[in-house]
C-alpha cells in the first residue's frame, strides 16, 4: 500500500478511535469521577512502565529483517517476553496483597494485578500483529484492529459501569478485556498461515542468534522506552501521591483531551513513515519530514490555541463543574502537546539512521531534569498546579531540542524545519492575540465561527499557495 493512502487508512481509523474516545468523556467523567478516574490512571501508568519491557523492542527488528523466517523469530521473542512479564505481575501483585492489605486497599488497587497481567499478554500480542502488518503494508487491517480496540474499551467501561459499578477497577477490566480481544482477532488474520513460521521461531539457537544480532533494538531502546514513560508516569505518581488522586483525576483528563492528537498523528504517520524512511534518500526523507510538519502544522496550530484559551470553559461545560480544574491544566499543557503532536513521529530517525545512543542519552537527561523539576515545584506548591507548569515549560523546550538533535544525527539539513517552526509560532501567536480578545468581546458561538474561519484560511493557504499540497504530493511519490 502507498505512502499516502497508508497514513490515510491509519489516520482515518485514529482519528475515529480519538473522537470516539473524547466524545465518551463527557459520560465516564460523569459516571466516576475524578478521584476513580485518578486510580485509573494508575493503572494505565503502570501498564505503561511494565510495558516497556514487552517485545524488548524486537517489534520494531521484525520490521527490518531480512526475511520472514527472521521476523518470525523476533515476532516469537515478542510474545514470550509478554508472559513472561504477565507472570511476573501477577507475582508482584500477590504479594502485594499478601504483605500490605491496607495499603493496596487505601491506593484502590487491590484487585487488578490479573488486568494488568491480561493486558501486557495483549500488548505483546498487538506488538507482533503491528510488526508484521507494517512489514507487509497491512495498514488497513491496523487502523480497524485500533479502532475497534477502543469501541470495545468504551463499550466495556460504560456498561461496566452501568451494570456493576462506576469503579476503577471497572475502568481497567474494560480497558484489559478490550485490548485482549482486539488483538487476538488481528492476530489471527495477520498471521493466517504463517503458523509454521512461528513454531520454527522457538527453537532455541534462532532466538538467540537472532537476539544477538538485533540487540541495539532493546539495548537502547529499552532504556529509551523506560525514559519517556517513567518520565510520564513519575510524574503522575507524584502528583497524585501529594496533590491526592483527584487531582491526577483531573491532570489524566487534561493530558488525555491534549495528548488526542499526539495519538492521531504518530498511529497514521509513524509506521507509515518509518517504512518509506528506511528506504529512502536523505534529501528525499528530509523533504518528507518537512512537509509532514509542515501539514500537521496547518492542521493544529488554530485548533490548540483555540483549545488554550478557551479550556476553562470547555473543561466545565463539557465534563462537569467537578472537573473545572482540569481547564487550567489543558491550558498549561496546551503548548508543549502541540510541539509533541506535528513532530512527535519523527523519532522515528532515530531508528532509521541507527543513532539510538543519541535518542537515550536525550531522553534520560530530560527524564531526570524533569522528574525533579516536579518534585520541587510540589513541595513549593502542592496543589500542583506549579509542578504542571513547570513540566509544560521544559517539555516544550524540549520537544522542540528533540526535532533539532533527530535532524542532525541523521545529517538532514535543518533550514527547512527552521523555516516551517518560526512560521507556525509566529501564526500561533497572531491567532492567540485575536483569540484572547474575541474571549473578552464575544459570545461563544462567534469565537467558534471566528476558529473555524481560522482554520479555513491556514488549510486553503497551504491548499492554494506556498506549494504545500505540490510538495507533499511530490515527497510521497519519491517514496512509493
Amino acid at each position: 500500500m502507498r505512502l499516502g493512502s497508508s497514513a490515510a487508512w491509519l489516520g482515518g481509523c485514529t482519528l475515529a478511535s480519538q473522537v470516539l474516545l473524547l466524545g465518551s468523556l463527557p459520560l465516564i467523567t460523569r459516571l466516576f469521577g475524578p478521584e476513580q478516574f485518578g486510580i485509573y490512571t494508575l493503572f494505565v501508568g503502570a501498564l505503561a512502565v511494565a510495558g516497556v519491557f514487552v517485545g524488548l523492542r524486537y517489534e520494531s527488528a521484525a520490521v527490518v529483517a531480512e526475511s520472514d523466517r527472521e521476523a518470525a523469530v523476533l515476532v516469537v521473542v515478542v510474545l514470550l517476553s509478554g508472559v513472561a512479564m504477565a507472570l511476573l505481575t501477577l507475582l508482584v501483585a500477590t504479594v502485594l496483597q499478601v504483605g500490605w492489605p491496607r495499603r493496596t486497599a487505601e491506593l484502590g488497587v487491590g484487585g487488578l494485578g490479573a488486568a494488568l497481567a491480561l493486558a501486557l499478554v495483549a500488548t505483546a500480542v498487538q506488538r507482533s500483529v503491528v510488526a508484521w502488518g507494517t512489514r507487509r503494508g497491512w495498514y488497513r487491517l491496523l487502523g480497524l484492529s485500533q479502532l475497534a480496540f477502543n469501541i470495545l474499551m468504551i463499550a466495556g467501561q460504560l456498561a461496566g459501569a452501568l451494570i456493576f459499578a462506576a469503579s476503577a477497577r471497572t475502568l481497567a477490566w474494560g480497558h484489559a478485556v478490550a485490548l485482549a480481544l482486539s488483538s487476538s482477532v488481528a492476530f489471527a488474520f495477520v498471521f493466517a498461515g504463517q503458523h509454521r513460521l512461528l513454531r520454527r521461531g522457538l527453537g532455541r539457537r534462532r532466538l538467540v542468534t537472532l537476539g544477538k544480532r538485533f540487540q541495539r533494538f532493546p539495548a537502547f531502546m529499552i532504556l529509551y522506552g523506560l525514559m519517556s514513560t517513567v518520565r510520564e508516569r513519575a510524574t503522575q505518581f507524584m502528583l497524585g501521591g501529594v496533590a491526592g488522586t483527584s487531582v491526577l483525576g483531573q491532570f489524566a483528563l487534561a493530558w488525555r483531551v491534549t495528548s488526542a492528537p499526539n495519538s492521531l498523528l504518530y498511529a497514521a504517520l509513524g509506521p507509515a513513515f518509518f517504512g518509506a524512511a528506511a528506504r529512502g534518500s536523505r534529501e528525499g526523507n528530509e523533504q518528507l519530514a518537512v512537509q509532514l510538519v509542515r501539514l500537521s502544522a496547518v492542521l493544529l496550530v488554530p485548533a490548540f490555541v483555540f483549545l488554550a484559551v478557551e479550556a476553562p470553559t470547555l473543561a466545565a461545560w463539557m465534563f462537569g463543574d467537578e472537573w473545572s480544574a482540569s481547564g487550567r491544566m489543558i491550558m498549561l499543557l496546551a503548548i508543549p502537546m502541540l510541539t509533541l503532536a506535528a513532530t512527535g513521529w519523527l523519532d522515528r530517525l532515530f531508528d532509521v539512521y541507527q543513532q539510538q545512543p543519541a535518542a537515550l542519552a536525550l531522553e534520560a537527561g530530560f527524564t531526570a531534569l524533569a522528574v525533579a523539576a516536579v518534585a520541587v515545584g510540589l513541595k513549593v506548591d502542592p496543589s500542583g498546579i506549579a509542578a504542571i507548569g513547570v513540566f509544560a515549560v521544559l517539555s516544550a523546550i524540549y520537544y522542540h531540542l528533540y526535532v533539532w538533535v533527530a535532524f542532525r544525527r541523521a545529517r538532514l539539513p535543518l533550514a527547512g524545519i527552521a523555516r516551517v517552526a518560526a512560521t507556525a509560532w509566529l501564526g500561533a501567536a497572531a491567532y492567540a492575540a485575536l483569540a484572547a480578545w474575541c474571549s473578552g468581546n464575544l459570545p461563544f458561538v462567534m469565537r467558534v465561527l471566528v476558529w473555524l474561519a481560522v482554520q479555513s484560511l491556514a488549510g486553503g493557504a497551504w491548499l492554494l499557495y506556498g506549494g504545500g499540497w505540490h510538495a507533499l504530493r511530490a515527497s510521497i511519490r519519491e517514496h512509493r
